[in-house]
C-alpha cells in the first residue's frame, strides 16, 4: 500500500508542528510536506492527497480557490474571526473546521477518513 501524503499550508510554525505531532500517535501516518505562507511559497503547486490549510494564510480565498480548481481534498482550519457561512458558500468542495477545543482530534479523524477513500 502506498503511503498517503498531506500538505500542511500555514503561516504559523506551531500549526504544522501540532498536526504532525498529533498524527504521529496514529497507527497509520502519512508523509507530510509543510509549506509556509501561500502563493509566494508555491502552496498551489504542492502535491498531496490532502491539503490542510490554516486560516492564517493570506490571501486565504485565493489559495482555497486554486486548491479547489486542482480538485484536491482540502480541510481548512478556521479561527473565530472567519465566517463559516461565507466560506461554505464560496468554497463548497472544501471541508471547514473551527480551531476550537479538540480541533486536532477532529482534524486527524477527518483527515484519516479522507485519506482512506
Amino acid at each position: 500500500m502506498e503511503q498517503s501524503s498531506v500538505v500542511v499550508i500555514s503561516g504559523q510554525d506551531d500549526f504544522a508542528r501540532d498536526i504532525v505531532s498529533r498524527w504521529q500517535m496514529e497507527r497509520i501516518v502519512p508523509s507530510f510536506t509543510i509549506v509556509h505562507g501561500a502563493m509566494e511559497n508555491g502552496a498551489l503547486h504542492a502535491y498531496g492527497d490532502l491539503a490542510i490549510v490554516s486560516s492564517s494564510v493570506h490571501p486565504l480565498d485565493q489559495l482555497l480557490h486554486g486548491l479547489e480548481m486542482r480538485q484536491l481534498n482540502v480541510i481548512c482550519v478556521l479561527d473565530a474571526s472567519v465566517s463559516l457561512t461565507r466560506m461554505h458558500a464560496e468554497f463548497p468542495h472544501t471541508m471547514f473546521l473551527r480551531a476550537e477545543e479538540d480541533w486536532l482530534e477532529t482534524l486527524v479523524l477527518l483527515g484519516a477518513e479522507v485519506l482512506r477513500n
